[in-house]
């Protein structure tokens, strides 16, 4: 599979905004030969509030993708702000300090484990990140995208959106359109009606 194509199957949701982020993991070669590409596309998705970010934690490079403003629609929600202050992130700096803070996280070799909270930042409901923290994954009532221990049937509508999303993208792809068109005319239904 290309390298467009992996992004689209694990990041669209994130870069077509039907979802604040998308995390996933790439091997150090694929990151290092794509980089200048991810940097052009960075700068045609910034003008839709989009952005693939490159991170090198101390086994492998991460890249997250994000939705700027969802994003902040996603982790400024009070309830969240209080758990990510609980957790000594710099609420009142904004998101860009957010994410500069779970970055750092993602990228150090802390005693403190795996930073669960990037949960939040994917769009996971609270419920079920406090839960995933709690009990390790262990008990909870269905697993797809994440560990769900609320609402099933809501959880599952968006894994389900989600999951429609990347293909829809992905057979986009196929027909010959790039991962910034497709990425910036996906909400707006431009391209479904040429396919």
């Amino acid at each position: 599979m290309s390298f467009d194509k992996v992004v689209l199957h694990l990041a669209s949701p994130a870069l077509c905004g039907i979802k604040p982020s998308c995390l996933f993991s790439m091997d150090e070669q694929t990151c290092r030969r794509e980089f200048s590409r991810i940097k052009e596309w960075n700068k045609k998705l910034s003008e839709v509030g989009r952005r693939l970010v490159v991170l090198k934690t101390l086994c492998t490079f991460l890249i997250f993708a994000y939705d700027e403003k969802l994003l902040e629609k996603t982790v400024c929600n009070l309830n969240c702000m209080k758990y990510l202050e609980a957790k000594d992130y710099p609420v009142t700096e904004g998101t860009e300090k957010l994410l500069h803070e779970l970055f750092r996280r993602l990228c150090s070799n802390s005693s403190k484990g795996f930073p669960h909270e990037v949960g939040l930042f994917l769009g996971y409901p609270l419920e079920d990140v406090l839960a995933f923290e709690r009990y390790g994954g262990r008990g909870c009532k269905y697993t797809g995208c994440w560990s769900v221990y609320g609402d099933v049937e809501s959880a599952c509508r968006k894994m389900n959106e989600y999951k429609r999303c990347s293909s829809e993208c992905c057979e986009l792809f196929d027909k010959g359109y790039n991962v910034v068109d497709i990425s910036t005319k996906y909400k707006t239904n431009i391209l479904k009606e040429v396919c």
